[in-house]
Parts: C-alpha cells; structure tokens; sequence
C-alpha cells in the first residue's frame, strides 16, 4: 500500500469530523514547507513526518487529533499549549475546528523540526 492509500484508509477508518481535523492539522504542518519524510502507521492510527528521526506525528482518536512533538519536553511553550508528562513527548489536542491555530502549529513544529537538525 503506496503513501496515499494509507493515508485515505487512516481517515476513513475515523469519522468525517476528525477526518477534518486530521487533515487541517497534517496540511498546517506540510504547509511549513520543511523537508518532511512522511509514512502512516494503520495499526496505531498515526500519520508521522520525520526528519533525521521523528519529528511531530498526528494520531487519530474517536473525537480528536493529537500533535505529537516527540522531543516535546526539549521545547519552549511560551503560550502554555503543549499538554503531557512524559520523559520527552508533548502533545497538542485539537478536538474541533476552532482548536486549530495553524500559526501556533507551524511555530510549535519549525521549533520541533530544528531540534532534529
């Protein structure tokens, strides 16, 4: 199964309203314009964009979309936004369209981005 075909069956397999929010979310961070290698994972319902490593990664829930900063913990959160305890992941919850703040995301990921430089 090619990239494209993975990704159509990611979404589908959600409802139309986090199939939404799954592709602004993914769209903001494409629209970045970094050099992102991306794969899907079916099993976990995870969309991932890597460079050098993981870098952010979009999971699929019933009702929302998470943004996963994998060196989350490493990173500035100035405004407050990045939620979870872990030893490194941090997370944005986006569970319906107000939640997305495409600037905010695009920040978040370029400082994400440039910790695996």
């Amino acid at each position: 199964m090619n990239f494209a075909e993975a990704r159509t069956a990611l979404y589908a397999a959600h409802s139309p309203a986090v199939a939404a929010l799954a592709e602004q979310v993914c769209a903001a961070v494409v629209a970045t314009g970094l050099a992102f290698e991306q794969s899907i994972s079916l099993p976990l319902q995870i969309h991932y964009f890597k460079h050098n490593g993981v870098v952010v990664a979009a999971s699929l829930h019933r009702g929302h979309v998470n943004l996963h900063f994998y060196k989350g913990s490493l990173m500035k959160d100035p405004v407050g936004k990045l939620q979870g305890r872990g030893k490194q992941l941090r997370h944005l919850r986006f569970a319906k369209p107000a939640d997305i703040d495409t600037k905010l995301i695009q920040a978040y990921v370029k400082a994400a981005y440039a910790l695996n430089a």
